[in-house]
């Protein structure tokens, strides 16, 4: 997609087709519309017309099998005005109003919130309205009972009062059932969204990590190239919570020993070094807020490991996360050569 905005598009065509085959054999349909569409503007650029809107046809028809609203919303509006310079300004017309009614939907969706915590306070307050009802009648019930009970008519007043309290109490639990059944649709859309928020950052750090790479490339044998893939790796651990976050569908935590071993073994292979890697990974869990400093921590420790500690036997590095007292403790340690007898012997850090 880089490649598109810099006019080489013989070369962007052959990634995309290479990223789509890829992603079509994980069953990320997402991606994959997010590609296909992009090749279909470049064909349409170049003047196969055609080709482009075939591929921008089943682009949204994999949008709208997988409910991707997003996709839905930005294809037919590249589908609209296409249809609009080719003069089908019927077809044009029908996918711009598709993409109104999705634009709309994502863009209000802060005002469907309020409007849903409105009406769920609504109902509450009614629930305690109708509670309060019932112990006004359970009171005048006591009332009639006394006065009355020797009455066979004031017994029959009663059974029918009793009978009236039962469906009152039926619509009562009715409407609780019916409540419960909104706010169930309403979790269930909103981790919808999160997956769909985590992955869509996901992508952004992936195109921004992207980039770096391509810029430290021009800057090669320069000191600029070196704190580029630096910051390249930086954010890699980054754009890797968030695809846990995506793929585990969780909303805000996540395996501190999954993510741990993705991240260590995608730095040594980044740096091309056989290492001999010992890890001793606790099973706790950690929120987003705490998880994103741990990652850069560890990317910045096993970084100066893997730059720095060589020496004449095999690189070996420990990885140890050990939970005690509701508190974790990270250590990292390598055997690469000692310091100055009056400094620590090891490059050993502590994260608590």
């Amino acid at each position: 997609m880089v490649y598109a905005t810099q006019n080489k598009e013989d070369q962007a065509i052959e990634l995309l087709k290479s990223a789509m085959g890829i992603l079509g054999e994980m069953g990320d349909y997402y991606s994959t519309s997010v590609y296909q569409s992009e090749l279909a503007q470049i064909y349409i650029r170049q003047g196969q017309k055609a080709k482009g809107e075939e591929l921008l046809h089943d682009a949204l028809q994999m949008a709208e099998r997988e409910k991707l609203k997003e996709q839905i919303r930005d294809i037919s509006k590249d589908l609209s005005r296409f249809y609009e310079q080719t003069g089908r300004f019927q077809d044009a017309l029908e996918l711009r109003k598709q993409y109104e009614v999705y634009h709309d939907s994502l863009v209000n969706i802060e005002n469907v919130r309020k409007t849903e915590q409105l009406e769920s306070q609504y109902w509450l307050d009614r629930k305690d309205a109708d509670i309060r009802i019932l112990e006004v009648e359970n009171q005048s019930k006591r009332r009639t009972v006394t006065v009355l009970s020797v009455s066979a008519f004031i017994l029959l007043v009663l059974l029918s009062i009793l009978y009236r309290l039962q469906i009152l109490r039926k619509r009562a639990y009715k409407k609780v059932a019916e409540q419960k059944d909104i706010i169930e649709k309403r979790e269930k859309e909103k981790a919808l969204l999160l997956k769909e928020l985590n992955h869509r950052v996901k992508n952004n750090l992936q195109m921004v990590s992207s980039m770096f790479s391509l810029q430290a490339a021009q800057f090669r044998g320069e000191p600029a190239a070196d704190a580029l893939v630096a910051a390249r790796r930086r954010i890699d651990a980054l754009m890797l919570i968030h695809q846990k976050l995506y793929r585990e569908d969780v909303d805000t935590h996540i395996r501190l020993a999954d993510y741990i071993k993705e991240l260590v073994d995608n730095l040594v292979y980044g740096f091309g070094k056989e290492v001999d890697l010992h890890l001793d990974l606790s099973s706790a869990k950690l929120y987003i807020d705490l998880a994103i400093p741990l990652g850069i921590i560890i990317n910045e420790l096993l970084t100066n490991s893997l730059k720095y500690a060589s020496g004449e036997s095999k690189l070996r590095i420990d990885v140890a996360l050990k939970e005690e007292n509701d508190k974790l403790h990270l250590i990292i340690a390598d055997n690469g050569p000692e310091f100055p007898k009056s400094s620590i012997s090891k490059r050993v850090a502590r994260w608590v």
